[in-house]
């Protein structure tokens, strides 16, 4: 009976460890080792950390939609809000400061009204003219019905579930139509570097309605026309 070759045995078993070691090396990432891959776990969107600056301080805006250009500044110490709107051509322009209301159209004069007197405080509730929410431009209120949200680096995007807003105060006001079907808007929204809303896009049937936030805190506050007359 012919005895294995134990050199020969030793050899042939080191080839196989060399053979292992160098698949291992080769395909590490596919599983040697017992390694599982690993799988990047999508940022959560912080929704109310977005609209904190237009609920909590100034901020400066721009407003544009099919037809229509809003500029804007609110002061949240004042109270006071000053808005310009350009809607086909015509200029209309608006201060609020406490309960006191200036507007202008074209090359008019400002008109004043006392919006505590009526019918001018159940008119100013209903078209959301009150301080009760800082938040002018509306966003607050798609953010919350935003649904589907995902975050990639500083953009947002999902869907506005329209049937969750139930009020369209500020200048949602514009789209109150496009909001009232019921249905799930597209949207991309922008984020700063403390993630804050920079920028808002809804895409609607007649066309996107698009904010930018050009300013935050602080900002100089609007200021009373200097001359007026009483309504």
């Amino acid at each position: 009976m012919r005895l294995p070759d134990h050199h020969a045995l030793a050899s042939a078993r080191m080839n196989i460890w060399r053979s292992a070691a160098a698949l291992c090396l080769l395909f590490t990432l596919a599983g040697c080792n017992d390694a599982k891959p690993t799988t990047d776990t999508p940022a959560k969107p912080d929704l109310a950390l977005a609209a904190t600056g237009l609920t909590s301080g100034d901020y400066r805006y721009i407003i544009t939609l099919p037809g229509q250009k809003i500029e804007g500044v609110y002061d949240h110490d004042q109270p006071a809000w000053s808005k310009r709107s350009t809607i086909d051509g015509t200029v209309y322009e608006l201060v609020l400061v406490g309960t006191d209301q200036y507007t202008k159209t074209g090359d008019g004069s400002w008109q004043h009204l006392d919006l505590t007197s009526e019918p001018y405080a159940e008119m100013s509730a209903r078209m959301g003219l009150t301080f009760d929410n800082p938040d002018r431009t509306g966003a607050t209120a798609l953010l919350a019905a935003a649904r589907d949200v995902t975050l990639t680096g500083t953009t947002l995007t999902g869907q506005i579930d329209t049937s969750a807003i139930t009020t369209a105060l500020g200048e949602l006001m514009t789209v109150t139509t496009a909001l009232a079907d019921g249905n799930r808007l597209p949207f991309t929204a922008t984020l700063d570097a403390q993630g804050r809303l920079t920028g808002l896009t809804m895409q609607m049937a007649s066309g996107p309605w698009t904010m930018t936030i050009t300013g935050y805190d602080p900002l100089p506050a609007p200021t009373i026309p200097a001359t007026f007359t009483a309504g």
